[in-house]
């Protein structure tokens, strides 16, 4: 496996990037919401952890100016 060469513009400006580390915080938060079970509903941030993960497949297949 080889890195692509502007492999830091990539990950600081690619949406796909961005919404794919959005759905892994929101899967933690699914992970730890068993402490908080009164103030959200049951399944919420695994329920938000998909559809943003496929907002980044989306995103990923867009052709972004910056990059």
């Amino acid at each position: 496996m080889t890195l692509i060469e502007d492999w830091r513009l990539v990950l600081n400006k690619a949406s796909s990037v961005k919404l794919s580390l959005l759905a892994s915080g929101l899967g933690i938060a699914e992970a730890v919401m068993p402490y908080f079970s009164d103030l959200f509903p049951p399944h919420l941030f695994g329920a938000l952890a998909a559809l943003v993960s496929l907002a980044a497949v989306g995103a990923r297949l867009v052709a972004q100016k910056e990059l």
